[in-house]
């Protein structure tokens, strides 16, 4: 049977090198990972309702000025209407129709002209930038004529255009107030506005919002631009039409604004407008529009555009929260793994120290590193107290034995009745050899020979009973059972011989006294098991097969003559191998049975001539 213990069932559970890094772990995630989780969505959702927001403020910056400058061209037109109607201005009265409208080209700077057109289309003309009254005939004109029969049956204003001024020579809108008095239908007023003061307003704007604004028509033609304002003349489109086409005015981001148009995914939904992004051919770019209606004969798209980079900073911090996040939660994660495998080590240690205990390595229960927890401290302390105390145990109680007992199982201790194999050895004169010499001395000289002998008998599976003075005695053959057991007792009796001799050699080099060792071993019937009282027993054997290998270790005193080692073997014993060949005649002349031999130096069997007195034994 193997010396090696028997493994230890699987231990349930997780390790612990596993448990509280997950534990910690999971509670930083559960403390952490919800904060992440809504607090990154919560602050990409407030980042992109203020982008929203400053989005729609910015459009609302671009539409809010244009309207209210048109509303108060309508505004001023509709209470010179209100003055006609309630008789305190006379539509007949140039002059005091002159003054009613200088005030209001004062009030409203968009509009370049104010032109009163009476009913038989004979009509008066005010520049603002002469403000001279030109009497014209419009009779020609069928827009006029149409302005005037629409003027008979209304009293509402209406925005009309854009249409091409052949007298400014540029795309107008119209808003044209009619006049009713007590006396009837007075005429019409209409107000002029050019491409040329929308661009104007649209471009104050623009560097007030630090955005390009727009106004278009449709998606194609442009009626406003900062880029159509100022004081150069206005060139009318080859193709005939009143506005330029996208690409016609030189921007050349406006000109790509419905390519390929994408989603503003980083946005909250509008609500009072649209918006896209485009890769345009300088930068992405952001539109925002508004459809606005009731200034002219279609609606109008106003909107502005900016590059996407001025709401880059709000969109990378609401990256770097997210970023941020995360790379908290990993070192947190970190952390905690590294705290809890520091935390876990020195249980490992325990754990493997533990281990080693229990394969009697008692050697592992020191050096433990000590940790952060002050109960692992004293635990590991403890441990390397009961090693220390272990390790002291082992020099008394032979560390084999227990293996041995404890692989054997349970009831190894009980006694019982075996063959088995038994050995006494005793050196030679060691009486003569101690008397007079320090203790010291002959206690080294003593464990010197025994250092070599104990781990040859250890080795071939022997257990070792006792130490008796400078005697061994040791057995084969249990705990664990050996069929061999009397060859591995022969073995190791010639392996001691020839380290014996070697010893011998060594301690000569030095000056020191020699030594001869005599070996006697029996095979026979014995009582085995645990003798002694609860709490202090031996493990040995009893019976006369005990007695019998000492009496041939003491008759050795006989045969021994100046061999270093002498081996007696009994009858018992040769019966018993397994291998006859162990067993060999040393003086075969004399006519004596093979049961025993002297070793010489070189460890074999020594051969005649030799005296059979000194060389050789009977069987006992």
């Amino acid at each position: 049977m193997s010396e090696e213990l028997t493994e230890s069932p699987p231990s349930r559970g997780l390790p612990i090198s596993w448990l509280l890094p997950l534990t910690l772990a999971g509670l930083v995630l559960l403390a952490l990972g919800p904060v992440l989780v809504l607090g990154y969505p919560g602050a990409r959702d407030n980042t992109s309702r203020l982008l929203r927001d400053r989005t729609e403020l910015t459009l609302k910056a671009v539409v809010e000025p244009l309207v209210t400058e048109l509303h108060r061209v309508r505004e001023q037109l509709a209470y010179i209407a209100d003055a006609v109607r309630a008789g305190d201005l006379d539509a007949d009265d140039p002059a005091a129709i002159r003054d009613f409208v200088i005030g209001a080209l004062a009030a409203t700077p968009p509009v370049f002209g104010i032109a009163h057109i009476r009913p038989d289309l004979m009509a008066t003309r005010y520049n603002r930038m002469d403000r001279e009254a030109l009497s014209e005939d419009w009779r020609d004109f069928p827009p006029e004529l149409e302005a005037i029969e629409e003027a008979r049956v209304t009293r509402e204003p209406r925005w009309v255009g854009p249409v091409w001024s052949p007298a400014v020579l540029e795309p107008i809108i119209t808003v044209r107030q009619p006049l009713h008095a007590s006396q009837g239908f007075r005429g019409t007023l209409v107000a002029a506005i050019g491409l040329k003061e929308l661009s104007g307003m649209l471009a104050a704007v623009g560097v007030e919002t630090r955005s390009t604004p727009f106004v278009l028509i449709g998606r194609e033609r442009v009626l406003a631009h900062p880029r159509l304002g100022g004081g150069g003349i206005w060139t009318r489109p080859a193709d005939g039409s009143v506005l330029p086409k996208l690409d016609e005015i030189g921007d050349l981001t406006l000109a790509a604004i419905w390519d390929e148009p994408r989603e503003l995914g980083s946005l909250a939904s509008f609500r009072n407008a649209q918006g896209h992004w485009i890769s345009g051919p300088e930068d992405y770019t952001v539109f925002v529009y508004r459809a606005v209606a009731g200034y002219g004969d279609q609606p109008w798209l106003v909107g502005t555009y900016f590059p996407s980079a001025a709401s880059q900073r709000e969109r990378w911090i609401v990256i770097a929260i997210g970023l941020a996040g995360l790379l908290l939660l990993a070192m947190a994660l970190f952390a905690a793994l590294r705290l809890a495998r520091r935390l876990g080590r020195p249980v490992l240690a325990l754990a493997e120290a533990a281990r080693g205990i229990e394969r009697m390595d008692f050697a592992a229960a020191g050096g433990l590193s000590l940790g952060l927890v002050r109960e692992d401290n004293e635990a590991m302390n403890a441990f390397e107290r009961m090693g220390t105390a272990l390790r002291w145990f082992e020099t008394y109680l032979p560390k084999a034995l227990v293996r041995r007992l404890m692989a054997s199982g349970a009831d190894v201790g009980v006694g019982e009745e075996r063959e088995l194999t038994i050995m006494f050895t005793d050196l030679a004169d060691y009486t003569a050899f101690s008397r007079g010499r320090h203790a010291a001395e002959v206690a080294g000289y003593l464990n010197e020979l025994l250092a070599r002998v104990g781990p040859l008998i250890e080795a071939s599976g022997g257990t070792i009973d006792k130490y008796i003075g400078d005697s061994v005695m040791a057995f084969w053959g249990a705990p664990e059972p050996q069929d061999d057991h009397a060859d591995r007792a022969l073995r190791a009796a010639r392996e001691i011989a020839v380290a014996i001799t070697s010893l011998n050699a060594e301690r000569r080099v030095r000056g020191l006294a020699t030594c001869r060792l005599r070996i006697g071993i029996h095979t026979g019937p014995v009582i085995v098991g645990n003798v002694g009282f609860p709490g202090r027993v031996d493990y040995t054997v009893i019976g006369e097969a005990v007695n019998v290998a000492q009496r041939l270790e003491q008759a050795g005193r006989e045969h021994i003559g100046t061999a270093e080692a002498v081996i007696l073997v009994s009858a018992g014993t040769r019966d018993a191998l397994t291998d006859p060949t162990l067993a060999v005649s040393l003086n075969p002349a004399a006519g004596i049975e093979p049961r025993a031999w002297r070793v010489d130096g070189n460890g074999d069997p020594a051969e005649p001539p030799v005296s059979p007195g000194a060389s050789s034994v009977a069987s006992p």
